[in-house]
């Protein structure tokens, strides 16, 4: 892994998180939020997929079967303890590739794949503009982008964010929808789709569904 010191509290906080990751109190929250990211995606026999910041590994999982042998499955993580975990589950997928690597500066050619979905790791980028140019130079044409991830445009989401910013060294920022729809399209993205959803009665995100033209 490409050592950067800005992104040391995410490890931080992920190597210690790690063993009990997949069984936390927030499993719900995750679960549900994975699932419409995966749905949007709409994975499809025989592509390129990366997910960006794929943490145990749940994702790639769900969609392993439905690409297929000649499919590849990329996931990159900063914490290798969950990189780890996500082995053991993609242990029989011979078209997965774990990587640990920050999102900024991503070991793949131009126009490598046909779709990356990042979901619940935005808030964590220092600088979210270089992250989406990164994605968007590592797609193909047509190619597509899944951001799912905490949504501030809710008033008692937006004051909950703020106190994480105080208190969770890793927190770096959340996004109301315009904001981040306003990223994307500088960074040339096409907005095919985008909404705010709830999950239970605190959960507060938003998924936008991008285009490389």
């Amino acid at each position: 892994m490409k050592p950067d010191h800005k992104y040391k509290h995410v490890i931080k906080e992920y190597s210690w998180r790690a063993s009990k990751y997949d069984t936390s109190h927030c499993r719900k929250f995750l679960n549900a939020s994975q699932t419409i990211g995966v749905e949007v995606l709409n994975p499809r026999r025989g592509e390129k997929i990366l997910d960006a910041g794929c943490g145990t590994g749940e994702i790639l999982s769900a969609i392993s079967k439905t690409i297929g042998k000649k499919g590849e499955l990329v996931g990159i993580d900063l914490c290798e303890d969950m990189l780890d975990i996500a082995k053991k589950k993609l242990s029989n997928c011979s078209e997965a590739a774990l990587i640990a690597d920050n999102l900024e500066n991503i070991s793949y050619p131009d126009d490598y794949f046909n779709a990356v979905i990042c979901v619940n790791v935005m808030h964590y980028f220092h600088d979210l503009s270089l992250v989406l140019k990164e994605f968007r130079r590592i797609l193909k044409t047509e190619g597509r982008l899944i951001l799912v991830g905490f949504c501030t445009d809710y008033f008692f989401f937006s004051l909950i964010e703020r106190i994480w910013r105080i208190f969770i060294p890793s927190h770096i920022q959340a996004y109301r929808l315009k904001e981040l729809s306003q990223e994307a399209k500088k960074s040339g993205f096409k907005i095919a789709a985008s909404r705010r959803f709830k999950i239970g009665w605190f959960w507060r995100s938003m998924l936008l569904e991008l285009k490389k033209e």
